[in-house]
């Protein structure tokens, strides 16, 4: 899924894709199945990082104002998610 912000508001992208029936993977603070998933299973554990990446960023350069473009190579473990749960097959 693309999803490009239109403001810099905290938590932004996970409370509207929540509030649509889109939670992402392992979101404690928006993702209700996280504790629903919890309890059924007799875990307390909290998922160490929730599943939402940024591959590329679109800023301006905060000294010069020029145009900057930053590409992030999702992480190993973040791929390897993808991977288990089947979610893409070309990831």
């Amino acid at each position: 899924m693309q999803i490009s912000p239109r403001t810099g508001f905290t938590h932004q992208i996970r409370a509207q894709l929540s509030m649509i029936g889109f939670p992402i993977l392992d979101d404690d603070l928006y993702n209700r199945t996280v504790d629903i998933y919890t309890k059924k299973h007799n875990r307390c554990e909290i998922p160490q990082q929730i599943y939402l990446h940024a591959s590329r960023l679109s800023l301006k350069h905060p000294g010069n104002r020029t145009p900057l473009e930053i590409d992030a190579p999702a992480p190993a473990e973040f791929l390897q998610k993808i991977r288990d749960l089947s979610l893409v097959e070309d990831y």
